[in-house]
């Protein structure tokens, strides 16, 4: 019996589309399983905090412990918050416009959102003079925004961590050193992919370095990362200059 070429290609291309859409479901599941974790927590956290405040405010207040409260209120719902603008940058894309921009404005500008947890560790900061960068700014205060926070989520409070930039051979470079717990040789060619973490279940989706990766791309540059166990983490950005324009 001849072979029919035609209806063999419609069964790969059948089973192919099948394997695609099953490995997505997949994803997905792991997806749904780390989000329904890492938003539980700090919104169990907000209504007990609700709760406890209901009941502070019917006796005579308290005014340090309500502080408290609503303190911890506002840190838990930027935590959700945050874990939302993941999966919307994970998934979707909105239009952008490059435009000459300074590697420098960025990171201190990210550093700015960090507000006052970056108290907690010694950050040292060295910017040289570095010419612009053609750049979607916003998606690059992401990319520094993500890799600082793993920075600081390995490192022990007080330790310290490192940021420079430098111009080198057409490139700008931007390195990010921390000094924590470092990231296994096995892992560190899985680290990119979407929802690999290394973080406990609840404690991250594993979609911020997958982003970076892209954003990385989307800019022309290039992510690396070299680490030791106990000794710390050093992620290295490079971007291109071509295309780079004054106007």
């Amino acid at each position: 019996k001849r072979l029919n070429l035609s209806s063999i290609n419609n069964l790969m291309e059948d089973r192919l589309s099948r394997f695609a859409k099953a490995e997505k479901l997949h994803a997905l599941g792991k997806l749904a399983f780390g989000i329904a974790h890492e938003i539980n927590n700090p919104l169990t956290n907000v209504s007990m905090n609700v709760e406890m405040l209901v009941k502070d405010l019917a006796e005579p207040i308290d005014k340090k412990r309500v502080t408290k409260r609503i303190t911890s209120i506002e840190r838990n719902l930027d935590r959700a918050a945050k874990i939302a603008r993941e999966l919307l940058a994970f998934s979707t894309e909105k239009e952008a416009e490059f435009v000459p921009a300074s590697l420098n404005d960025i990171i201190k500008s990210s550093l700015e959102l960090l507000g006052s947890r970056k108290k907690e560790y010694k950050l040292t900061v060295h910017l040289d003079d570095t010419p612009p960068i053609a750049a979607i700014p916003w998606k690059l205060e992401e990319v520094f925004l993500n890799i600082l926070v793993n920075a600081m989520d390995a490192t022990p409070k007080n330790g310290v961590i490192k940021i420079s930039t430098r111009y080198e051979e057409n490139q700008v470079l931007a390195k990010i050193c921390d000094s924590g717990c470092g990231i296994p040789p096995e892992m560190i060619s899985l680290v990119m992919d979407p929802f690999f973490t290394t973080k406990e279940v609840g404690q991250g989706t594993g979609l911020g370095l997958s982003i970076c990766y892209g954003i990385m791309d989307l800019h022309g540059g290039h992510i690396e990362l070299e680490s030791e166990i106990d000794q710390g983490t050093t992620v290295t950005l490079s971007f291109p200059l071509k295309g780079v324009t004054n106007g």
